[in-house]
C-alpha cells in the first residue's frame, strides 16, 4: 500500500513535545547552528530591522518638508536602538541568548 501525505502540521508528541508556535517571518528555523556566520548577518543580527531603517531613510532623502523627513528616518532610529536593546536583553539570558563567539564575528 502507498503511504498516506500527511498534511497539516504534525500532532503533539509524548514527554512535551507539542506544537511549535514561531514568527510567521521567522525563515531561520533550518537553519545551521554550526555553520559559520554568512549572508547580511556578517554586518548586522538586525538585517529586518535594518532593511527597514534603510528604506525609510532613503525615502526621507527624497521629500522636500523636513518634519516628513523626520517621520520617515524614525525607522532608522527604531533598527538602531531597538537591535541595542535586543542585543543586550539577549546578553543578558532575557528573550534569548547572544553567545560571545556570535557576538564577535557580527
Amino acid at each position: 500500500a502507498a503511504a498516506e501525505a500527511v498534511v497539516g502540521p504534525a500532532p503533539p508528541t509524548e514527554g512535551g513535545g507539542g506544537w511549535k508556535v514561531r514568527c510567521p517571518f521567522d525563515f531561520t528555523d533550518n537553519k545551521d547552528t554550526n555553520s559559520p556566520v554568512h549572508g547580511l548577518e556578517r554586518i548586522s543580527r538586525h538585517p529586518g530591522l535594518w532593511s527597514f531603517g534603510l528604506l525609510g531613510l532613503g525615502s526621507a532623502f527624497l521629500v522636500p518638508s523636513l518634519p516628513q523627513r523626520v517621520w520617515l528616518a524614525m525607522p532608522s532610529m527604531v533598527a538602531l536602538i531597538g537591535g541595542a536593546h535586543t542585543d543586550s536583553r539577549f546578553r543578558r539570558g532575557m528573550g534569548g541568548e547572544l553567545s560571545e563567539e556570535y557576538d564577535k564575528v557580527t
